[in-house]
């Protein structure tokens, strides 16, 4: 476990993304291989992706054919059945569309972080993926006791439940490597701020440079949100609908196996949305507190060495920030959380008063 969970940086960037990648290489979501900081197309990841995703769509198509029995019985339960295998479809369909402009730009991304890496000596970390990977484990969990908890339904139903694993793990294994690439991006922003020296002499060198890798991090930053833009929007999007979902669905079935199998899976994706914007917030905070740590340096120089240095004037003067964003639609962050939280508690209001008008017009008919 200790081999999927922890990302070394002591060999470097490459190697640190190479750590980051190895579970979504082995999932299927990113058939590539990191060579010479050049990013190459692994034959045998491309099949793998591929066959694994050719899986989910046949899968798919067969319930669509032939629809399990319990979809049948509220037609809310099964528009939000399909809403959320589609969505996770379309998610890594995205995914597979996106490959070659996640490769471009993650290759651009990889190439500032060695610049920063290069800059920074001896510059050492291990990064912490224990949660995402948790997540993953999870998911196992989750599909090993709820098929084991409904033994005795159709085929077509277990299919059904393939369908749900295969998808969420592949979408952890996004999770996971975007994961890895934020944390060690993070580590050296708050490398730069524990290097920021008190004013003297020799400062303003020191400065400069520091400066200069803090606007290399951003534009690395930058490059790394353009190419896990429509990953992060489609997995966002997905686990809204799925906690929204389940949760509607828990108020409906009357199974006790089956309340718990979909509190689990809406637990699982709040758990995973939670983490991915964590790691982007959090990212963020140490970009923004190297500027305040360097503002207040200003504050203590009496004698102006920090504060008449052109470079942290131009700094302050362009104040770029970090921002993730979902393709644009809306930014990565803890108001993000907040606002899927009231859209989905008044979805779920919507849904609950539906559900009881349609069963006192079933009672009204019946009488």
């Amino acid at each position: 476990m200790k081999r999927f969970c922890c990302v070394q940086l002591s060999g470097g960037v490459d190697s640190a993304f190479h750590s980051a990648s190895r579970l979504s290489k082995y999932l299927g979501v990113f058939p590539y291989e990191l060579k010479s900081r050049k990013l190459k197309l692994s034959k045998c990841g491309l099949l793998w992706s591929l066959l694994l995703k050719s899986i989910i769509v046949t899968i798919e198509i067969l319930l669509i054919l032939d629809p399990p029995s319990e979809l049948n019985k509220s037609f809310i339960g099964t528009f939000l059945i399909w809403v959320q295998l589609g969505s996770l479809t379309a998610g890594l369909m995205i995914n597979l569309l996106w490959l070659h402009n996640t490769k471009e730009k993650l290759e651009v991304a990889l190439s500032l972080l060695n610049d920063v890496h290069d800059k920074l000596v001896d510059s050492e970390m291990n990064v912490s993926l224990v949660s995402p990977f948790l997540s993953l484990l999870m998911i196992t969990i989750i599909a090993t006791v709820g098929s084991a908890l409904n033994f005795d339904y159709k085929l077509n139903t277990t299919i059904l439940y393939i369908s749900y694993y295969l998808t969420s793990v592949m979408i952890c294994g996004v999770a996971l490597q975007l994961s890895g690439t934020l944390q060690f991006t993070k580590h050296f922003f708050k490398e730069l701020r524990l290097r920021l020296p008190k004013p003297s002499s020799q400062t303003c060198a020191s400065v400069d440079l520091l400066i200069e890798c803090h606007e290399i991090l951003i534009t690395a930053c930058e490059a790394v949100n353009q190419a896990y833009a429509p990953q992060l929007l489609l997995i966002i999007l997905s686990s809204f609908v799925l906690v929204t979902g389940n949760s509607y669905s828990v108020l409906v079935f009357k199974n006790p196996s089956d309340i718990v199998l979909l509190i689990s899976w809406a637990l699982l994706f709040a758990h995973l949305t939670w983490h991915i914007i964590s790691a982007c917030d959090a990212t963020y905070t140490e970009a923004e507190e190297f500027d305040k740590t360097l503002y207040r340096l200003i504050l203590d120089d009496n004698v102006g060495i920090i504060s008449q240095n052109m470079k942290v004037c131009m700094h302050f003067t362009n104040k770029r920030t970090v921002e993730f964003t979902a393709c644009g639609f809306f930014s990565i962050n803890y108001t993000t959380t907040s606002s899927m939280v009231a859209t989905a508690c008044t979805y779920l209001v919507i849904l609950i008063q539906m559900a009881g008008i349609k069963e006192n017009s079933t009672q009204i008919n019946i009488r």
